[in-house]
């Protein structure tokens, strides 16, 4: 998650609109993994965020660069509070790798133990918003 407020990395979404930024512009880099139980697999620790700052700017490491040129979209965050009658206040530009990549179960089980996010375990996600006025062009 990006955002245009000043913030630094914690706890959830709000940390990405910190008090007293308003009309934050968020943008998301997403890369979907099939978690496996293989040290073979990529190591979630060289690509996930361990405190590096680049040009001010608060970055993971890396991310696979074998998974396919991001889709772009707009919408809002996701969870389960949220469906087609219900929207998120939160307008966020997604860009999605199109291809899954596997990653070691113990690596990010290892990150886990200690990340600033304080991700312990999985979120609840969304219904599928279906409703064809809802949705934003793909790019």
């Amino acid at each position: 998650m990006h955002t245009s407020c000043d913030a630094t990395p914690g706890e959830g979404l709000g940390a990405c609109v910190p008090e007293g930024c308003t009309d934050p512009l968020l943008r998301v880099e997403t890369q979907v993994f099939l978690v496996v139980n293989d040290r073979h697999a990529l190591d979630f620790l060289d690509m996930a965020y361990q405190g590096n700052v680049v040009n001010g700017l608060h970055q993971p490491l890396s991310l696979p660069r074998s998974t396919g040129t991001p889709v772009e979209f707009l919408g809002s965050t996701t969870g389960p509070n949220y469906n087609q009658s219900s929207c998120s206040p939160a307008q966020v530009t997604w860009s999605v790798r199109p291809q899954c990549e596997k990653v070691d179960i113990n690596s990010l089980h290892k990150w886990a133990e200690g990340n600033v996010f304080k991700e312990t375990k999985s979120h609840g996600v969304r219904e599928l918003v279906t409703a064809p006025e809802l949705l934003s062009p793909i790019k």
